[in-house]
């Protein structure tokens, strides 16, 4: 007793749902494991292992050196962009920048190794360079 095209395609079509369901689970489930390991990609190469921070230059140094004509002779040693956060001439903080946003920044002290999030609504953030230089609070 056969089923015919129709009673078959009924019968396989809840399994290959389910399939198609796996399947899209896998694909969404990686997206985020895949940005994940971009930022400790990210937190590693730019914000941890720079020996450095990079150095605050005057717009005519950075223009002479984003000129096209230049010619890299030197090698590029990585640096990490530190900033230093005030209020009223008073320090509140200083550190790497990971990330920051329109109201937040995101700083890593890295001799303590000490990460924190830094409202920034009334803070004015200046680019430093050298942690060391700028007190801690």
């Amino acid at each position: 007793m056969g089923f015919g095209l129709f009673g078959e395609l009924m019968l396989i079509t809840p399994f290959l749902l389910v399939g198609a369901l796996m399947v899209t689970i896998v694909l969404i489930s990686i997206v985020p494991m895949f940005g994940m390991q971009l930022g400790e990609h990210y937190f590693h190469k730019f914000v941890v292992a720079p020996i450095a921070c990079q150095p605050v230059k005057s717009r005519t140094a950075l223009l002479q050196e984003w000129s096209p004509a230049r010619e890299k002779s030197a090698s590029v040693v990585a640096t990490a962009t530190c900033v230093a956060l005030s209020k009223n001439e008073t320090q509140v903080a200083s550190g790497r920048e990971i990330v920051s946003t329109s109201t937040a920044i995101v700083l890593f002290e890295p001799v303590s190794a000490e990460v924190r999030r830094v409202t920034i609504s009334e803070l004015t953030v200046q680019p430093i360079a050298n942690i060391s230089s700028a007190s801690r609070p």
